[in-house]
């Protein structure tokens, strides 16, 4: 309910029993419909509108592996500086040449790593820790500063 103001308890439990998890409902009605879509016997916003597919996407897993597929083989080499990861990776996602569908392959510069997933898995690893740093604080439990 906290997650969901707008929704009424009526409806977050019909869309809990329909999914079966809090993470599957959460994914469903995160959905970007229109808020004049939903009236509470229309139960299209329980059901996800992306990506446009008769499977059911019950879980995040499903969710990546449906958008993997439209993923080009493709890749694009990327050079990171591992002291200066934010800017590096900021630069390429605001690129004018960014294309989402096109894979990453990293290289950090003065490694000689070749990237067969590990060094990506790296780069994404240090760049959340360094995200982390910047704008979150607190030990177990972290808020935005």
């Amino acid at each position: 309910m906290e997650m969901f103001p707008d929704k009424s308890r009526d409806d977050l439990v019909r869309a809990l029993s329909l999914h079966g998890t809090v993470g599957a409902v959460a994914l469903s009605l995160s959905s970007n419909l229109p808020e004049d879509d939903f009236s509470s016997d229309d139960d299209s916003l329980l059901q996800p509108s992306f990506p446009p597919s008769k499977e059911k996407i019950d879980s995040l897993q499903s969710l990546l592996k449906e958008l993997g597929k439209n993923m080009s083989e493709e890749r694009v080499k990327v050079k990171i500086e591992e002291e200066d990861i934010l800017n590096d990776a900021l630069a390429h996602y605001k690129s004018p040449e960014f294309d989402v569908k096109k894979k990453l392959r990293i290289q950090f510069k003065g490694q000689p790593a070749v990237d067969t997933g590990g060094v990506a898995r790296e780069f994404y690893t240090k760049l959340f820790q360094v995200i982390c740093k910047m704008f979150f604080q607190g030990g177990k439990y972290k808020s935005p500063v």
